[in-house]
């Protein structure tokens, strides 16, 4: 009998330890993977920083790129500015004020540029209108303009006097009243990445010919990255083990690392 009880606390004994042992292989393999995701997402970060260095070097030259796209049109591009708000203004003070005037909301992107409006030299056809209101020997020019496309109208008065006196012809200028000048401006503006460089780029693209992109900025902030997730969870749901499911808490810890973002 006695022999019977040590052999049981013997059993007992060993099973404990065994079961012991596997519990210390799941820390150890539980810290073995924390150390490898730590490791891999510090060479991520690090890949990162050296990518957003290079990005805002680019960006810093403001250097403007100018190309045909498939519709024929011009299209103007400036690398992006990546990084937080408060160090926009690093990159552009006038983009940093922007930002502060909309009353503590974040823009996801902020973009800036100027435009010259050239044209050549037009026509435009006079009329001599009637004088029923202007003073004696005053006489109104009325004229107007139009482009092809519409995007440019332009009409007004101009006003002279004109006298015979002996015989000789005496004009004098008035004064021009423009009553209407509309200049319709279309663009498009958005990111986009260049496929030959790899950097994220803001690009500007006027429908009118006309328009010339001088000056281009903008920055891309707050951009969430994905990244590895460490979470505490605890709950009451599904588990498994010895060899049959059933229902009860559980407690643990989760390590994950997203693929897609929605």
């Amino acid at each position: 009998m006695q022999e019977n009880k040590d052999e049981s606390l013997k059993v007992v004994i060993e099973n404990r330890m065994n079961k012991g042992d596997v519990f210390v292989k799941l820390i150890m393999l539980a810290v073995i993977v924390v150390l490898i995701i730590t490791n891999w997402t510090s060479c991520e970060a690090r890949k990162d920083d050296s990518k957003k260095y290079a990005q805002n070097t680019e960006a810093m030259k403001k250097e403007i790129n100018v190309e045909q796209n498939k519709n024929g049109e011009l299209q103007s591009s400036v690398a992006a500015y990546k990084g937080r708000v408060k160090d926009l203004d690093e990159y552009s003070e006038e983009l940093a004020k922007e930002v502060d005037a909309l009353k503590k909301r974040k823009p996801i992107v902020v973009t800036r540029f100027k435009t010259i409006y050239e044209v050549d030299t037009f026509y435009v056809s006079n009329t001599i209108v009637d004088t029923v209101g202007l003073n004696k020997d005053e006489y109104r020019l009325s004229w107007d303009y139009s482009n092809s496309d519409s995007t440019r109208a332009l009409e007004g008065n101009s006003l002279f006097t004109a006298n015979l006196n002996d015989g000789t012809l005496s004009v004098k200028p008035g004064l021009t009243t423009i009553t209407r000048d509309e200049l319709m401006l279309d663009f498009t503006v958005g990111v986009v990445k260049n496929k030959k460089t790899k950097f994220d780029e803001i690009f500007v693209t006027p429908k009118n010919p006309n328009i010339t992109i001088r000056e281009l900025e903008g920055a891309i902030l707050g951009r969430s990255k994905l990244g590895i997730n460490i979470s505490f969870n605890a709950g009451y749901g599904v588990y498994y083990g010895n060899k049959q499911f059933g229902l009860g808490p559980f407690v643990g810890i989760s390590i994950s690392k997203p693929i897609i973002k929605f």
